[in-house]
């Protein structure tokens, strides 16, 4: 039988005079696999693309995966742009449940949104994280 534990996790540990048990053993790699599942569980992926927009005032990017955010800009890296005090958004950073927002003579538009197995994202002439033809690159953590 092990005289000692670990601090953390209870691991036995033998001093040389210790009998070993082979239970003590199935025990450690027990605790080690519960661990080890339990912080796969945990652990963030990070997802880089790209998709070209079609134009839809509303379209979903699928994932296969609902992320925790999502970070959306135009292939030159921008997320707006002005023209001539014309503001048009072409992504930012959306959180779950925290989408990435613009008014436009106070009406709110959504630009860009985390969604069950992706994102969102829109053509309407100020949201235009959707606009046809144009490329966006994104990064989500899942």
């Amino acid at each position: 039988m092990s005289t000692n534990k670990t601090q953390n996790y209870q691991f036995h540990q033998w001093l040389p005079e210790d009998v070993f048990l082979r239970s003590e053993f199935n025990e450690n790699f027990a605790k080690l696999d519960a661990a080890l599942a339990a912080l796969a569980q945990t652990k963030a992926a990070v997802l880089t693309g790209s998709y070209t927009g079609d134009g839809k005032a509303d379209r979903l990017i699928s994932l296969g995966i609902t992320p925790r955010a999502v970070y959306v800009a135009d292939s030159s890296g921008f997320t707006a742009y002005y023209i001539n005090s014309n503001p048009s958004y072409y992504g930012g950073l959306a959180l779950a449940g925290r989408p990435v927002t613009a008014s436009e003579r106070g009406v709110l538009k959504t630009v860009l949104a985390v969604d069950t197995g992706g994102f969102r994202v829109s053509d309407d002439g100020v949201a235009d994280s959707n606009s046809s033809a144009s490329v966006y690159h994104y990064f989500a953590v899942c």
